[in-house]
């Protein structure tokens, strides 16, 4: 692709204002959600109050309420078919309904009732529950406060360990609405480091015009859009991984130290980034991911003094918390297996594999083995499609595949990029689409296994 050719000019002028307007709109809804920011969750653990027990209490309340709600539902066709067929107004279980008439007097059906000092005042004639649970700390209490105040209630889901959790303490002694406000610049910041780290790393031998429509496209795209507007992590987590990736091509006892802080911090989202540090495996740098790894446990243990808990449940439940989440991803392998509770025996097999791989794979696969573990690194646990922005990391593996001749693996690459970045909210991600992205992703991803490995052979 040049810019020299009309063609390329109007298509780079058409991708500049798509991504342009996806900033301005990632922007205003970070402003007014950034829910995922997880900055309760690390102020409870700042102020001494478990995380995790309160995320598993909420989560367990909500399925409780779930059941409740089932039941009423139940009860009231019971009753209304039992009015239509003649008989009493009995509900099959307890041989009662509930009266539904808004038009009595007293609460009506769906209006919010005010307890002193816990829930917000009643808004006129609006139906939606926007109640919530005080923590007894004046700041986690706005924070829930304005999430009810716009009718998006939030509960705690405290997934991450509590040595992540940490890294946001400095925020987290801020009010809630400068905090998300210092997040949405800092992820901004992160993507501009990405873009800039990807063309100092993998993205070294391909051509500027290329790299320019491949960035433009993933800023473009809803997932990044969404990660921004709902404070995802995968940001801050993918900076300082490919921070972590860039002084490790240099030499010296600075780089060794710099790559395992860097290391250290890109854990946020785990998820995301634990595949891809068996890069650092592969490229021999065992004592800085050794390191990564000592300075959690050491922060893990420094939170269960903190708490009063035991270093075991420090990792059981952030893991039992992270359980509830299972199934609701959208192509991993937790959402193909209904998630099954043996889902994370097929993440444990696939991080098998990418160590396997990561031994045996010979020098000079860099940026094929990077692309590797990013693909996996989506499906093997549960995610959303707002970290499908990392896809576009994956280009520069692809385009050297693609440089051997092999352009069936760029053009279904081109293929499922489009798909997820702009198809799948014109359908809004229903189950259609998200089936064919699916198809296209693990049909994809079986692909360039298969030329991956005849590399290997070849090399």
């Amino acid at each position: 692709m040049s810019l020299r050719s009309w063609q390329s000019k109007l298509i780079f002028a058409v991708l500049i204002i798509l991504a342009a307007i996806s900033v301005v709109q990632g922007v205003r809804n970070a402003l007014r959600f950034s829910q995922d920011f997880q900055w309760d969750a690390s102020r409870a653990l700042l102020i001494g109050i478990n995380p995790y027990e309160q995320s598993i209490a909420d989560a367990e309340e909500e399925k409780a309420g779930k059941s409740r709600q089932l039941q009423k539902e139940k009860t009231i066709s019971s009753a209304v078919r039992a009015k239509e067929n003649g008989g009493s107004q009995k509900g099959s279980e307890d041989g009662e309904i509930e009266d539904t008439d808004p038009t009595k007097s007293g609460t009506e059906k769906g209006q919010v009732v005010n307890k002193p000092g816990e829930d917000l005042p009643a808004r006129g004639g609006e139906t939606e529950d926007i109640t919530f649970r005080p923590l007894g700390d004046q700041r986690l209490d706005e924070f829930y406060r304005s999430f009810a105040e716009i009718k998006a209630p939030q509960k705690m889901e405290a997934n991450q360990f509590p040595s992540l959790l940490m890294l946001l303490f400095p925020l987290a002694l801020l009010p809630w609405h400068i905090a998300k406000v210092i997040w949405l610049l800092l992820n901004l910041f992160f993507t501009a480091g990405i873009i800039f780290l990807l063309r100092k790393t993998f993205f070294k031998e391909i051509k500027r015009e290329l790299f320019l429509a491949v960035m433009l496209l993933m800023v473009a795209g809803t997932p990044w859009r969404n990660q921004i507007g709902v404070g995802q992590h995968t940001l801050f987590s993918l900076f300082f991984l490919l921070l972590a990736v860039f002084f490790s091509e240099k030499k010296g006892l600075g780089a060794g130290i710099a790559v395992a802080l860097s290391l250290t911090l890109s854990y946020f989202k785990y998820t995301v980034t634990a595949p891809l540090a068996l890069y650092f495996i592969y490229k021999r740098r065992w004592k800085e991911f050794a390191a990564s790894v000592l300075l959690h446990i050491g922060g893990t243990f420094w939170a269960a003094r903190h708490l009063g808990a035991s270093f075991l449940d420090m990792i059981r439940q952030p893991l039992q918390v992270s359980s509830f989440l299972t199934g609701e991803g959208s192509i991993d392998v937790g959402v193909l297996t209904g998630g099954a509770a043996w889902s994370p025996i097929l993440a444990l097999v696939i991080m098998g594999i990418l160590f396997f791989l990561a031994l045996r794979l010979p020098k000079g696969m860099d940026t094929e083995y990077f692309t590797l573990a990013l693909l996996f690194c989506l499906i093997m646990t549960y995610h959303r499609s707002y970290d499908f922005f990392v896809l576009a990391a994956a280009a520069a593996g692809v385009y050297g595949i693609s440089n051997s001749g092999r352009y069936r693996i760029l053009s279904i690459y081109t293929l499922l990029l489009l798909w997820i970045f702009f198809g799948l909210r014109l359908f809004s991600e229903n189950r259609f689409s998200l089936t064919i992205a699916g198809i296209f992703y693990y049909a994809f991803l079986l692909l360039y296994g298969s030329e991956l490995v005849k590399r290997w052979k070849q090399v």
